[in-house]
């Protein structure tokens, strides 16, 4: 699929403007230098050292600017600058240099230059190049606003069509081609850019397996260019018509050839080896995968960069050739390393974008890669029965489990080891600053007025996207062995579970197939499960099961039967002893009430003699081994902030609200805000000032276009504006309604107000995964809070209280059914006992130790006074 391409700044043409602008401006000796080298760098193509020379005489020469002609003689530098090292495959360093002259431009106000073509165009498409996704669509529609005010109808429908290549390129096949048929039929499109529209529509039908319409696109097309080229091979495959694909295929090769294209001609090669391994021809397909890699590296061989990764650079094609290789090359290891180069170059990209959609988007492609090398180690454990193969398999199962909220975690905690670091901070107010552009952005998008303050918005997020990008390089630079790394400890695992009387749950819910992973302090076992079409229907149809408080009620035997089923699936060798049972759940499982499930069927309707996990574990729950490993800090509870909003005299009211309230200040020393006190600005002034935070309000757990929310009295909050805050409390408890509920994004926790707790460095979360029962909650909220005041542990507190509801002979059957109280789930430390408990055993180590030492001490003076 073709991006429309980038402006070239010919060297004649670039001259005459130059001429016609210096006789225009009086002589000014800073603004004549830039110029100046302007004209040498283009007066031939420049090496990599030329341009280097200019980039250090930017820094150190023309920092001072003074003037807007000068300003505009170093944006016309930046813009060529950027075009050459986009030819040079120097991704990042050209979007630099794009964006600087940019920010020249808009701040400046600068006129008299066309920025969209030489500028605002080949910038948008290195960000999509470069898989800034969200940047490259914020570029893309600004430019589109000017062409729009300029009346540039060239300019806007280029961007209608690199729009839609981002749009294709993350999945939204359907808005892309919306987008390109709404503008096909307009008078004033080219030829040229009418059949970039008509490739760009048969490539998202293809997507969409439409094939009759591909066909008539394809045959339609009155010009052909690369990329209608190769959108017809890929439609002759599709119908199996492989000669004429073939014979398609080299007429595309003759082409990129004569363009002296190394990039596209390697990606191409990719491609057609695709081709060739779909007809068995392995070794023509090998032989171009290297050929693809010897364009992108030349003079470097293969076996080079499986010593020495740092060889490569950020490259999407890069990630194409080493899947390819380890799809069709022999023997484990070979197959393993391949993977582990892709999973290299795909960090690289991840490590450079801003915005964490654009990053999931990557983290989805790593789980596909790392089923695939789980799937090759499972095949060789059958026939070894190697514990270290099960190891290798958890490490590729976590590496990219919630990488994004690890990347966030981490950069928080670098603040906290480095507090008075200015950069640092700088890097958190950007941040901040993002997320709340988001947050206006998203309140924008439904409101009905679609106005200039969005255009100013979409600016500002521009500019602080830039700026983040700026301060993570710099960031880089001064602390280089501090990047996000696999910290995960598998040789000290079971000790520590051995310490937590715990053993542990840990699942991968792939494309394919799900991989249960069971380990306790001396045993380790993993068992795969297929995940068909059939198996994540009914495993949807039971997590269903808990939307009302009828559905399971109207059939009790029928829930009997699927939670038994579940818990021979998931967790049938789970060992009695251990109480503490930590799970570590993915996918749809983020979704499934493990408390809930029965080890053994029952005849009887009574659901507080059921044998519920709950009866016999304390379930802690957690989004990845390493956020397990990593919070081993006790927990101090000893103060509360709570947040009720209430929405009395509305038939919204929250009765049971007010009564936790009331029950919460009876219990822990704090402060509480209700009604018009609950504001959104009161609930984040107080974030950071007690132990725990309660929040007792509405809240959604979002839609495709409507991220999670939680409801003040005054605002909302929205999940980007939550994740970005700093919040320091040990605990927060959401007792608001699908606080857990949220998207399910590949490798990543839901995306829900519990996440947003998480990225907002929150490690104990307790939430609740559907709509809860009012009284059910204040009756949990109570028991919880109870046990809590004792001392013990939240994931104590938690099982306690559900007991205690099971308990509770005032409750009738019915309201005793898991729709009542398996909702809430705990996030964090499994704690081993209570925390009174646990001092009492410290107190007493030390209190032995003493005595040791003093009668140690007592008989070396008794030997001492013999002598």
């Amino acid at each position: 699929m073709k991006i429309e391409l980038l402006a070239r700044i010919s060297v004649i043409s670039l001259i005459s403007v130059l001429l016609v602008f210096n006789s225009k401006i009086s002589a000014q000796d800073l603004s004549d230098s830039i110029y100046h080298d302007v004209d040498e760098l283009v007066a031939d193509y420049p090496s990599l050292t030329s341009i280097n020379t200019y980039q250090l005489k930017i820094k150190e020469e023309y920092s001072n600017l003074k003037t807007d002609e000068e300003r505009m003689a170093l944006l016309i530098m930046h813009c060529n600058l950027g075009y050459y090292l986009k030819e040079y495959q120097k991704h990042y360093d050209a979007i630099h240099h794009y964006q600087k002259a940019w920010s020249l431009y808009h701040n400046y106000d600068l006129t008299n230059y066309d920025i969209i073509e030489y500028c605002l165009k080949p910038l948008g498409n290195l960000l999509t190049i470069t898989g800034n996704y969200a940047d490259a669509e914020n570029i893309i529609t600004q430019y589109m606003r000017i062409a729009k005010s300029q009346k540039n109808e060239e300019a806007i429908t280029a961007g209608i069509i690199n729009l839609s290549v981002v749009y294709h390129n993350i999945g939204n096949y359907q808005d892309a081609l919306q987008l390109l048929e709404s503008h096909l039929e307009k008078e004033t499109i080219s030829e040229e850019q009418k059949g970039l529209i008509e490739n760009n529509i048969a490539t998202n039908l293809l997507a969409l397996q439409m094939h009759d319409e591909v066909k008539k696109r394809v045959e339609n097309q009155k010009k052909e260019s690369v990329p209608s080229l190769k959108t017809k091979a890929q439609f002759l495959i599709k119908e199996k018509e492989y000669d004429a694909a073939s014979k398609v295929l080299d007429e595309v090769e003759s082409l990129l050839i004569e363009s002296n294209s190394p990039r596209q001609l390697a990606k191409f090669y990719v491609e057609k080896a695709s081709f060739h391994f779909y007809r068995s021809e392995k070794d023509s397909a090998l032989g171009l995968l290297h050929k693809a890699f010897n364009l992108l590296l030349p003079g470097i061989e293969l076996e080079e960069v499986k010593q020495n990764s740092s060889l490569l650079y950020p490259e999407n094609t890069f990630i194409d050739i080493f899947d390819g290789l380890a799809q069709y090359s022999e023997g484990l290891n070979r197959k393993l390393s391949y993977y582990d180069l892709s999973f290299y170059v795909s960090g690289l990209f991840i490590n450079k974008i801003n915005d964490s959609q654009s990053q999931l988007i990557y983290q989805t492609s790593n789980r596909d890669r790392s089923e695939k090398c789980l799937q090759l180690l499972f095949k060789e454990f059958q026939y070894s029965n190697n514990d270290s193969l099960i190891w290798r398999g958890l490490k590729y199962a976590e590496q990219n489990k919630a990488r994004v909220l690890k990347g966030s975690l981490h950069r928080k905690s670098l603040i906290e080891e480095y507090p008075n670091d200015s950069l640092l901070q700088f890097q958190q107010y950007l941040i901040e600053e993002q997320q709340s552009l988001i947050g206006e952005l998203v309140r924008k998008q439904f409101s009905n007025h679609q106005d200039e303050k969005e255009s100013m918005i979409s600016q500002k997020f521009i500019e602080i996207n830039i700026k983040i990008s700026e301060t993570q390089n710099l960031l880089n630079e001064k602390y280089p062995h501090s990047s996000l790394r696999n910290k995960i400890k598998f040789d000290s695992l079971q000790n520590q579970l051995q310490t937590d009387d715990a053993q542990l749950l840990y699942y991968f819910f792939g494309v394919e197939d799900l991989y249960s992973f069971k380990i306790d302090q001396s045993n380790i076992s993993w068992v795969k499960n297929k995940a068909s079409e059939d198996f994540k229907n009914e495993l949807v149809q039971f997590i269903q099961l808990f939307e009302s408080p009828s559905i399971i009620n109207n059939d009790i035997p029928h829930f009997i039967d699927q939670s038994y089923k579940y818990h021979q699936l998931l967790g049938k060798d789970i060992i009695e002893q251990h109480k503490n049972l930590i799970i570590i759940p993915d996918g749809l499982l983020s979704f499934l009430p493990f408390e809930a499930l029965m080890k053994e069927k029952v005849e009887h309707r009574n659901f507080n003699k059921m044998p519920f996990w709950l009866k016999d574990h304390t379930i802690s729950y957690n989004a990845s081994l390493e956020f397990y490993q990593q919070n081993q800090k006790e927990i101090s509870l000893k103060s509360i902030y709570g947040a009720f909003p209430i929405y009395k005299n509305t038939d919204r009211y929250l009765k049971s609200s007010e009564e936790e309230a009331k029950m919460i200040r009876d219990k822990f020393k704090g402060e509480i805000d209700q009604n018009e006190n609950a504001t959104k600005v009161n609930f984040l002034e107080n974030a950071n000032r007690f132990d725990i935070l309660h929040l007792s309000a509405h809240a959604s757990g979002g839609s495709f276009s409507l991220p999670a929310y939680v409801e003040f009295i005054d605002d909302v909050l929205l999940l980007p504006e939550l994740n970005a805050q700093k919040i320091t409390a040990s605990l927060v408890v959401l007792s608001a309604c699908e606080t857990g509920v949220g998207k399910i994004i590949k490798g990543a926790t839901p995306m829900s107000l519990a996440r947003g707790f998480h990225f907002a460095g929150v490690k104990n979360v307790l939430m609740t995964q559907w709509k809860v029962n009012d009284f059910a909650t204040f009756n949990l909220m109570n028991h919880f809070y109870e046990v809590l005041q004792s001392k013990q542990s939240p994931s104590n507190a938690i099982q306690k209280a559900k007991i205690s509801y099971l308990d509770d002979e005032s409750i009738n059957n019915l309201e005793k059914s898991p729709y009542y109280w398996a909702g809430f789930t705990y996030y964090g430390k499994p704690i081993n006992g209570d925390q009174t408990n646990t001092n009492f055993r410290y107190f007493y180590i030390i209190f032995l130790i003493a005595i040791i030492f003093l009668l140690g001490l007592y008989a070396f003076r008794r030997v001492q006074k013999k002598q």
